[in-house]
């Protein structure tokens, strides 16, 4: 039990005693694993307490067991376990996506509105645009990401992880935000330098951001759930008819754009949503 590979070649010990089961968590943890235990009786109370999670029955287990453990069985069901485990994982990954998002949309968002004014032109982004995307931002962030254990991605594309982003996420996560964030300054300067007014210029910018929005959770959630789907085709049906309307011009101090400045946009997006695919897969 002192040799940490010993357990590498063994699947079952038993008719153990207390003390051998202490052990043998003792030896695991030692060797690095994370160690649960589950265990009804007092003869187990030893084991769980040592493990990193002990589990006890609710039904049929003795209250030693129960008070020692951190997780409680009320239904004595094992199936129960490997559920909670994977809506656990499921949580984490939807709280990560979530994470991934608000970072993805705000970089360009954020470093525009600074480096633009810094430059010398007019500001980008009025306050009534800043209402605008947040309130496209904190719903999709809220509702778009939450898939449950069978929407969700397969078994075995659950993986645990030590920490909310790695060095890959976070190197594609900046890497993308801002590359959209130089594609937006150019955006709004050559439409201030080829004459246009200010107002076509924010108006290409809140359609780009706009539809990045809906993009990025194309990208990340697949549309597996209908909330997601939902949020795709709303905001972008919201974004073509806030631009175009000419209602709107003096609210939103924007101009309609022309069909080209539509393709420009939906195409940058798109680049934008196959590359943040691509390493979303490879990591």
């Amino acid at each position: 039990l002192k040799n940490p590979n010993f357990f590498k070649s063994v699947d079952i010990v038993a008719r153990c005693n207390p003390i051998q089961k202490l052990r043998i968590v003792e030896s695991l943890k030692r060797a690095g694993e994370l160690v649960v235990v589950t265990g009804d009786g007092v003869n187990d109370v030893p084991a769980l307490k040592a493990a990193d999670i002990g589990v006890a029955m609710g039904l049929r287990g003795t209250r030693s067991a129960r008070e020692v453990s951190s997780i409680i069985l009320t239904d004595d069901n094992f199936s129960t376990i490997v559920n909670a485990i994977r809506e656990g994982k499921q949580l984490f990954e939807n709280l990560r996506m979530s994470f991934k998002y608000l970072l993805l949309i705000h970089i360009p968002f954020v470093l525009t509105a600074a480096i633009i004014p810094l430059l010398g032109y007019p500001l980008l982004y009025l306050p009534i645009h800043v209402v605008w995307l947040e309130l496209i931002i904190h719903p999709t962030a809220l509702f778009a990401f939450q898939q449950d254990a069978k929407q969700g991605p397969r078994r075995q594309e659950l993986t645990t992880r030590k920490s909310f982003f790695n060095r890959s996420d976070l190197v594609i996560i900046l890497g993308i935000g801002l590359g959209l964030t130089i594609i937006l300054v150019l955006f709004y300067i050559s439409a201030v330098a080829e004459g246009q007014d200010v107002a076509h210029g924010r108006a290409k910018a809140m359609a780009l951001l706009s539809f990045w929005s809906a993009g990025i959770v194309v990208a990340l959630t697949r549309g597996r759930t209908i909330t997601a789907k939902l949020i795709i085709v709303i905001t972008s049906l919201m974004t073509i008819v806030l631009i175009q309307s000419s209602l709107m011009d003096k609210i939103l101090h924007l101009t309609p754009l022309h069909f080209m400045d539509w393709a420009k946009v939906c195409a940058i997006v798109l680049c934008f949503v196959i590359g943040l695919k691509i390493s979303r897969s490879s990591i």
